[in-house]
């Protein structure tokens, strides 16, 4: 197969690899299917996608993909790209984003002070709708059904001096996340600085982990009341810190200047009383009615999730504990083929059906959006996770014995299960620990394979499968010149052929991967006190290896800009507020087994919870009014910028000079010689006010 043509190809100018940097930060990739299309719809389709982006002043070029694909590679002239980087700019400054007012007019020609600056702009010229000035595509929305997906091209040279710099460092330093916020944008960056903290912030509950795990009792108050403060001194820290990098990356308050989504859908366009600007318009009680459909997905996924896991939970107790027949060694393992079989399915379901009612409530930015999708996935996060472990916590251990008498009495009552019975076997006290370390150390295994290992061999089987069967051989050759392309050209086909194959990198997914880490911690680290070494050495490597996975196994992301980790944050809060509540409670119960059964232990629970979150509530308060107190450099600085520019401001009016404007020096002045001479004469009134105050004193004299 032979690669065809389609429009004015300007592969000269789009296809030039700057050797030196391999920086391309003013190209753009369009991958279009043509798998599931007739080929004059084809055609047509594409001619119209390359018109739409030369309107929008994108050179194109148009080469053959890999499978039955083409790829449309787009490049800015440098005056359009740097017009739109200062109009960008321009746009931060109305909307308070940055201070100082960019300089020029607004036709002016700057450069990127990054690389994600200047493919921010090229995201928003091929992206953005015609009316905004864009091409308008996105990758599955309308006519552009058949585009699979639209990414900027790795430097890959950036890449390897970014990988080969932090394998040789213990941390990484502000001057470091900046890099990483220069390739891949402020998302990106704001997850591995997120990262980096929470790595450095695991070095206290390590070092008390070990302590209190060779020298204190095996479920401590001491070691628990630590990690609950740790919780809140490490959130509060993270509050700050967001500030302070959103401030030091100018993007604090970027979500007021988000456009909408394409799939916002308004019911009518309002003008705005103060800047006559037209904005679309849904009704707020709408949104907020639709909303409220969440609450009883959440109890359906509770419902769903918790029958599941309960259910196997049961099955396993009842092979273990009571049944001794036939196979038992091989049955003890189906409870955990079921759980493996059925929940990725049922989580898969529910996660589709979280994303079609986070459609349906109709968010018109895409922050907002990706916020509420976050709120569900958590949900659903959260049971899978958690609730096997708190149902051997709160119900297999404290009740286990009764429900397992129950269940032998009851089968031993049925014809046949006589001897099938196990012989009375009590609950295992140390299931709870062996429990948390099986999931925590599993977790943290499969999320390793699952991130890098299988999405880097199935990219490898990809391409040697596409190479055996000798698909597209004729790759590099133009037909519209009849020859070859050239060295530098077919050296960035390769590449990017090689990342049109990958798949999109999902930010959200390693945040999540690291907010269920935290809750692991945050609820159950006095079970078994070792959890955050296991968690410190884990995200050491795991910052390395995210960095290696966005490289090589994913697609480079768009350069969105945001100014924190998004409702993360809450989920964050949620669960070290939970934790407060079950660390105690745990603590409060296997302190001393030996009291499990008795009823004092159980009616102080309430108690004992009580104080525990009051505890936390009074902790969180303390920390964050001291932290706030102590600031932040950024913070601070950006405080003396605002006096300053006011200053220089103020100055300007003190020598404004203008004759005949209301509130001159000048007519200051006048008017205070005026004032001076109405002094020297007063009016009557004041006559008279001397002869009240000299009346009133003699009547007070008169009576004394």
């Amino acid at each position: 197969m032979t690669e065809k043509t389609v429009g004015n190809d300007n592969s000269q100018l789009v296809l030039s690899l700057d050797e030196a940097t391999g920086q391309n930060d003013d190209v753009y990739v369009v991958h279009y299917d043509l798998s599931d299309i007739d080929t004059k719809k084809a055609k047509d389709e594409v001619e119209r996608l390359i018109q739409d982006c030369t309107k929008a002043g994108l050179q194109s070029a148009v080469r053959v993909g890999p499978e039955c694909s083409l790829l449309i590679i787009l490049k800015a002239p440098r005056d359009l790209l740097g017009n739109a980087v200062h109009r960008s700019r321009i746009k931060d400054w109305l909307y308070g984003i940055i201070d100082a007012r960019p300089k020029g007019s607004y036709d002016t020609v700057v450069d990127g002070e990054t690389e994600t600056e200047n493919l921010r702009s090229m995201f928003h010229l091929v992206t953005w709708k015609k009316e905004l000035g864009g091409a308008g595509i996105m990758p599955g929305y309308r006519q552009w059904k058949q585009v699979r997906s639209v990414f900027p091209v790795h430097n890959r040279a950036r890449n390897r001096a970014l990988l080969s710099k932090f394998s040789r460092q213990a941390t990484l330093n502000r001057s470091d996340l900046d890099e990483i916020r220069a390739v891949y944008g402020e998302k990106v960056a704001f997850y591995f600085c997120f990262l980096q903290s929470y790595i450095i912030a695991l070095v206290f509950p390590s070092i008390s982990g070990i302590l209190a795990y060779f020298f204190l009792h095996r479920v401590s108050l001491l070691y628990a009341i630590s990690t609950v403060i740790w919780c809140v001194v490490f959130l509060e820290y993270w509050r700050m810190e967001e500030i302070s990098l959103s401030l030091r990356w100018n993007v604090q308050g970027v979500g007021s200047l988000k456009v909408n989504r394409r799939e916002y859908v308004y019911e009518k366009e309002i003008q705005d009383p103060i800047t006559g600007e037209k904005q679309q318009y849904f009704p707020k009680r709408k949104q907020v009615a639709r909303q409220l459909i969440s609450i009883p997905f959440a109890l359906a996924a509770l419902a769903v999730l918790g029958t599941v896991t309960t259910g196997v939970f049961g099955i396993e107790v009842f092979i273990s504990h009571i049944y001794d027949g036939k196979y038992k060694a091989w049955l003890e393992y189906m409870p955990t083929v079921i759980l493996a079989l059925c929940l990725p399915y049922i989580r898969d379901f529910l996660e589709g059906l979280a994303t079609q009612l986070t459609e349906y409530e109709n968010w018109r930015t895409q922050d907002r959006h990706e916020m509420s999708q976050t709120q569900k996935v958590f949900i659903l996060t959260f049971i899978t996770s958690y609730l096997p472990v708190l149902l051997s916590a709160f119900v297999y251990i404290p009740f286990g014995d009764g429900i397992i008498n129950w269940a032998r009495v009851y089968f031993s009552s049925s014809p046949g299960w006589e001897k099938l019975l196990a012989p009375d076997i009590h609950v295992d006290t140390s299931r709870l620990q062996s429990e948390v370390i099986a999931l925590t150390v599993t977790e943290q295994i499969s999320g390793f394979g699952e991130e890098l290992i299988l999405p880097l061999i199935k990219l490898r089987a990809q391409t040697w499968y596409s190479n055996w069967r000798g698909t597209n051989r004729g790759f590099n050759y133009s037909r519209s010149t009849g020859a070859y392309e050239s060295a530098a050209e077919v050296k960035l086909l390769r590449q990017v052929r090689d990342e049109s194959q990958r798949e999109p990198y999902s930010v959200h997914e390693d945040i999540q991967q690291m907010v269920t880490q935290f809750g692991y911690l945050a609820l159950f680290s006095p079970v078994w006190p070792l959890v955050p070494i296991g968690f410190l050495i884990n995200n050491w490597v795991e910052l390395r290896s995210d960095l290696l996975k966005i490289s090589i196994d994913h697609q480079r992301p768009d350069p969105v800009r945001t100014d924190g980790i998004g409702a993360w944050i809450d989920s964050l809060n949620f669960l070290t507020w939970l934790g407060s509540i079950v660390t105690a409670a745990i603590v409060h119960l296997f302190h001393d087994t030996e009291k499990l059964n008795d009823p004092k232990t159980w009616w102080t629970l309430p108690i004992t919870i009580f104080m525990a979150e009051h505890v936390y509530l009074g902790t969180k308060y303390l920390v964050r009014l001291a932290l706030e107190q102590l600031g932040s450099a950024e913070l601070r600085q950006k405080k003396l910028h605002e006096y300053a520019h006011r200053k220089t401001v103020f100055k300007e009016y003190i020598n404004d000079d203008t004759a005949g404007t209301v509130g001159t020096h000048a007519n200051i002045e006048k008017i205070k010689q005026e004032s001076s001479k109405l002094a020297e004469k007063p009016p009557e009134r004041l006559r008279d006010i001397d002869a009240m105050i000299e009346y009133l004193k003699g009547d007070s004299a008169s009576k004394s």
